[in-house]
């Protein structure tokens, strides 16, 4: 078993509701001695993933309309609105030749903001970007705030598709 793990390592599926596992020290032959310790127990969360694209606007005579983002929440967990963290999409104007996408939510100016009950009522929302927001161009990022937000992925598109002309 421990030669299996170290060469295969573990795979646990996880659903649309969290796993809880308990893992505990047992002897690996009958006539061991084994002072056992105290179980470990984790929970790993439900499988989530909040997406977003963006999408260009279109053209309209001598104009464009602004560019759309739309955010998709994926996951078939009913509990799973108190633990949704928040999303941000937060824009960041170019200063040389080409925009450079934003490092952390505060790298930037705030475009979008969901909350996890938003996303989880709505599941996909889709918002145009307002043209106040910057000058074009920009570069857009995405993040998720809050205490669960390493237990939602964030599924990224091209960091080409990111950028606002």
């Amino acid at each position: 078993m421990r030669s299996g793990y170290l060469r295969e390592g573990l795979t646990v599926p996880v659903g649309p509701s969290g796993v809880r596992l308990t893992a505990s020290a047992a002897a690996s032959t009958t006539d061991a001695v084994l002072v056992p310790p105290a179980p470990t127990a984790t929970v790993l969360p439900a499988d989530a993933a909040i997406a977003y694209r963006v999408a260009p606007g279109s053209r309209r005579a001598l104009r464009r309309s602004p560019p759309t983002v739309r955010v998709t929440l994926s996951s078939s967990a009913d509990g799973l609105a108190a633990d949704l963290p928040e999303f941000v999409l937060v824009a960041r104007p170019s200063t040389g030749s080409s925009p450079i996408r934003p490092r952390d939510p505060a790298d930037g100016t705030t475009v979008l903001r969901l909350s996890g009950e938003e996303l989880h009522r709505a599941r996909s929302i889709e918002r145009e970007i307002g043209s106040d927001v910057c000058r074009p161009p920009y570069a857009l990022r995405g993040f998720l705030l809050g205490a669960k937000a390493a237990s939602v992925r964030l599924e990224e598109p091209s960091p080409a598709t990111l950028v606002v002309r």
